[in-house]
């Protein structure tokens, strides 16, 4: 799977900001608080959120926020692994590049997996099935608690059940067959992330946490070095983070582990 030159250079040319334009936000967002850098009205969106949503009180939840206490309950840790049992390894033959492809994608509903446009650049069930043999997702394609690796659970996508993509958005979702490859597990043990259109989930300065399967490798989890330094525009959120080409699908997730958007291309589409 390869990233789109047009999309990688929209993304540079409308979104992605140079080390020096990096460094003098990151610059700002240290000396303000979340009032000044997102506004009356966000900051109020903002704090109801926090209170529908948060595991855990939301007072030290909202200080967080407004930058006087960056320290997380241990239950962020556990509330992570369940929220990461719905992310899985995209992988399918290309047949116009003949070579296997890697993505990330996640369930959200029972049903449905979503990943980048760019992962299935294709209008109907037609395209999809000119351009990709053998898709399935790959849950469980990780390490285990001594390192060593743990049995993937395979599911084959469903795309005559149910497909829809949006270019502008670069977004697929697609339906997975309810019973993995093997017969053995039932696509439900996985769960599915809730999506939430609500305004509010995440601020600037705030820290995205992205799991992701980069390069196509074990899933993987970015937890430092990930700040949201741009959430001012209307379907986007600019942030540093680690990833890799592999990473495109993945959920990107706020504090309270809600999802905030769909990582594509070195940008975030807002969900």
């Amino acid at each position: 799977m390869k990233l789109p030159i047009d999309l990688l250079q929209r993304a540079e040319n409308e979104f992605q900001k140079d080390p020096a334009e990096v460094a003098t936000l990151q610059a700002h967002i240290a000396k303000n608080y979340a009032l000044q850098l997102d506004g009356p009205a966000h900051f109020e969106r903002r704090r109801v959120m926090i209170a529908a949503t948060a595991r855990e009180p939301a007072d030290l939840a909202f200080e967080r926020y407004i930058g006087r206490n960056d320290l997380l309950h241990i239950n962020y840790l556990s509330i992570g692994s369940m929220q990461a049992r719905a992310v899985g390894r995209i992988r399918y033959f290309d047949k116009r590049e003949h070579k296997t492809a890697f993505a990330t994608g996640f369930m959200v509903s029972p049903e449905i997996m979503m990943t980048n446009h760019h992962v299935f650049p294709v209008d109907d069930v037609a395209g999809f099935i000119a351009m990709a043999d053998d898709a399935g997702i790959e849950f469980n394609y990780q390490f285990d608690t001594n390192g060593k690796p743990q049995e993937p659970i395979v599911y084959a996508l469903d795309p005559h059940t149910f497909l829809h993509t949006f270019k502008d958005l670069d977004l697929a979702l697609i339906a997975v067959q309810p019973r993995d490859v093997s017969g053995r597990h039932m696509l439900s043990e996985q769960g599915y992330l809730v999506l939430n259109g609500d305004l509010g989930k995440a601020g600037t300065g705030d820290f995205a946490t992205i799991i992701q399967h980069p390069d196509g490798k074990q899933k993987q989890v970015a937890l430092r070095s990930n700040e949201i330094i741009d959430n001012g525009l209307a379907d986007v959120i600019v942030y540093k983070s680690d990833t890799a080409q592999g990473s495109s699908g993945a959920p990107v997730f706020n504090n309270e582990w809600q999802v905030i958007a769909l990582h594509s291309a070195g940008v975030a589409k807002k969900g």
